[in-house]
């Protein structure tokens, strides 16, 4: 086992524009780690939903400002982030980020169940709001993937420690 820094190398984009970099972390099923790179820019970044995964977000450097859907309060909440700040985004919940600038901000998004290399958990939307009823049904089959994904991960790691083996599997 070794430390691991963001990957330059593999960066991708996320579907909302986002620049992604990766963390090797190998042996890591659960969850994800990843470095996000939230360029200045006049307009915000697409509003977009997870479906499954419940995402922290943590403000490394620069400043964030987020918009999101709060339910219980049926609106649009936005709030200014900061280094060393962190926040939840729940599955289903809206959410897009904002930077004013001057700086790039530089977020670590830590993610369960894994964030899925395809990008199959993100879905851009209209606007902040309620999730509807195409968005339920796609909330649902995102929740049954994850739970399958899941049981598939215990199962071999069960099979593993059962015949002897190790955990890190």
């Amino acid at each position: 086992m070794q430390a691991s820094g963001a990957d330059m190398e593999h960066s991708f984009l996320a579907p909302d524009g986002i620049e992604i970099l990766p963390f090797a972390l190998p042996g890591l099923a659960h969850l994800s780690c990843v470095e996000g790179r939230i360029p200045p820019r006049p307009e915000p970044y697409p509003v977009h939903m997870h479906g499954a995964l419940e995402q922290v977000t943590y403000v490394l450097a620069g400043r964030v400002t987020v918009e999101t859907w709060d339910a219980a309060a049926n609106a649009v909440s936005r709030f200014d982030a900061g280094p060393g700040e962190a926040f939840v985004t729940l599955p289903g919940q809206t959410l897009s980020y904002a930077n004013a600038g001057p700086e790039t901000a530089r977020v670590l998004f830590i993610c369960a169940p894994a964030y899925p290399p395809d990008d199959a958990d993100t879905r851009l939307v209209d606007a902040h709001r309620a999730p509807t009823a195409e968005d339920r049904d796609w909330l649902l089959a995102r929740h049954r993937a994850a739970a399958g994904a899941f049981a598939s991960i215990l199962g071999g790691r069960v099979r593993t420690i059962s015949s002897g083996g190790a955990t890190s599997v």
